[in-house]
């Protein structure tokens, strides 16, 4: 088993294992809630609130474009992997 990374569009992904997708997704969705919260930081924000809000945010996006221009159906697991991070982080504050 060799671990690889591919294209699926635009954006880099894992491959090469199971669950390969949703390890991309919990990825993604981590970097989108750490920008967000080092932003909701600056600003005074709540940092774990903003960290989820911006990770559902992407994920939506992201099916929304795996809908309309990949022709994929919704993914609940997809969703559930993208805000797990921040989700972990919210319960651990």
């Amino acid at each position: 088993m060799s671990i690889g990374i591919t294209y699926q569009g635009k954006l880099p992904a894992l491959s090469g294992f199971k669950h390969a997708d949703k390890a991309s997704h919990a990825i993604y969705g981590g970097l989108a809630g750490g920008v967000a919260a080092a932003a909701a930081h600056y600003f005074g924000l709540p940092v774990h609130s903003a960290a989820l809000v911006a990770a559902g945010v992407f994920v939506f996006g992201k099916e929304i474009y795996d809908v309309q221009v990949r022709k994929k159906d919704w993914e609940g697991l997809d969703i559930l992997a993208t805000i797990s991070i921040p989700l972990i982080a919210l319960f651990f504050k």
